[in-house]
């Protein structure tokens, strides 16, 4: 939806009547607009977090209430209703610190910097400004509402770039850039300072792929554009499908896609359909159908011969495709669990702070693809596989690795497909990489 000019004040961003009368009006908008505002707190609690938080004001700088305003936006509870963090503003916002971050199963690491930091890449994160790492993510993970904890964690490479999200959290260092402890390949402890530059402008960046000159690029699956790609590998007989948008291309629509391809697995010798959602997350409910009609119809519609690949990027439509390919197919799932949960709430709208012009979301609407009495947080795989860095950086992805070593002949056609949700794989845990509320 358009977004409304706000009425800004003089100086917005020192203003604390400014930053008063945002808050009461985005707490008035939550409780009009969102469908299940009191799932993890009461009326009551709401009441009195508000009233904390607005009797703490007069004290706030800008970045201070900024992060404040994540914190109370994220008690909904929900991944779609967040703080936009792409789209945060004022000083310490309009500013980013000059690399990128990843996080793998074994830490979070640099993978890209500017040519003046080159040194940095590589280098896994040990300490911020020095903070222990744990505690900075641990930080920055609470300002993400979520269902799914994951979400939290995928979040936490683009938060931890702005200068204001770290003095907020009481985490900066003494100047606007930031000290990065990290552990290189090589074993040696290093300090590199990263400097700061404006977030829409930002400057080349070698990466990992660059320093180490090994050939190797970054997956597919995490830089696809296209919305549905399919490709046969013969030697396992597979067709693997990078789903990475759920919205129709430019050229072809997702059903134009998907219908090609289903056609080609009919008149080929194709043994598994491998679909990745890895980095989906989300866009449109309603173009989903062909792709889920095409897999239930399909002659893979057995046990091992449907697969679906999943991580912390799964998130809203990306969800609802996972939601749907359960409760109609015998597909199982590889990787790590879900960014969102199966019965979820989303349909964002965006309302703008009347004097700041801060962009916050605030899901509208209930989603139950699953059954009621499903409470899980997020889908669990199948099949667990994590990457590391080392994996990622010598073109290795061991979640396609095991789902073409997985063994499907023991496996029985689920005889009811609504109650699928309870079986043994979703019963159990998952060891996050960070402590995360």
């Amino acid at each position: 939806m358009a977004w409304p000019a706000p009425s800004l004040a003089a100086d917005p961003f020192a203003d604390q009547s400014a930053f008063a009368g945002d808050l009461a009006a985005l707490y008035s908008e939550m409780k009009a607009r969102h469908p299940n505002l009191y799932r993890l707190y009461t009326p009551a609690e709401w009441d009195a977090r508000y009233a904390a938080l607005q009797a703490k004001i007069p004290e706030l700088d800008w970045p201070h209430f900024v992060v404040a305003l994540h914190r109370f936006v994220a008690m909904a509870g929900d991944g779609h209703t967040n703080l936009f963090s792409k789209r945060l503003v004022g000083p310490g916002f309009a500013e980013r610190y000059a690399v990128r971050f990843a996080m793998f199963s074994d830490g979070l690491y640099v993978v890209a910097a500017t040519p003046d930091i080159r040194q940095a890449i590589g280098g896994r994160v040990v300490a911020v400004n020095g903070h222990p790492i744990l505690d900075v993510e641990r930080a920055e993970a609470g300002l993400t509402g979520h269902d799914s904890p994951l979400w939290a964690a995928a979040w936490i490479p683009t938060l931890l770039l702005y200068p204001g999200n770290l003095a907020g959290l009481d985490l900066a260092g003494t100047g606007p850039e930031m000290d990065l402890t990290l552990a290189m390949p090589d074993g040696a402890l290093i300090t590199v300072t990263v400097p700061i530059e404006p977030f829409d402008q930002p400057g080349e960046r070698p990466t990992v792929f660059d320093v180490l000159g090994n050939g190797q690029s970054a997956p597919a699956w995490q830089t696809q554009d296209l919305p549905l790609t399919y490709t046969y590998w013969p030697d396992s007989k597979t067709v693997y499908a990078m789903f990475s948008h759920v919205r129709n291309g430019v050229v072809e629509s997702l059903r134009q896609v998907a219908d090609k391809m289903f056609a080609f697995i009919a008149a080929n010798d194709v043994q598994r359909l491998v679909i990745d959602v890895r980095r989906n997350g989300g866009g449109n409910n309603h173009l989903l159908a062909p792709l889920i009609d095409g897999a239930r119809t399909s002659k893979l519609n057995r046990p091992g011969g449907l697969y679906v690949l999943i991580g912390r990027q799964t998130f809203s439509a990306a969800q609802n495709f996972v939601n749907r390919m359960e409760n109609s197919t015998q597909v199982l799932f590889a990787g790590e669990p879900t960014g969102a949960s199966p019965n979820l709430v989303c349909e964002t709208e965006t309302f703008r702070l009347p004097r700041t012009g801060l962009a916050v979301l605030i899901s509208t609407r209930r989603w139950q693809d699953s059954a009621p009495g499903d409470h899980r947080i997020w889908t669990m795989p199948d099949i667990p596989a994590t990457v590391s860095f080392d994996d990622y950086v010598n073109g290795r992805d061991p979640v396609i690795a095991a789902v073409l070593a997985f063994d499907a002949s023991r496996l029985q056609p689920a005889r009811n497909l609504a109650r699928r949700w309870r079986r043994p794989s979703q019963q159990g845990d998952w060891p996050l990489p960070l402590p995360i509320d």
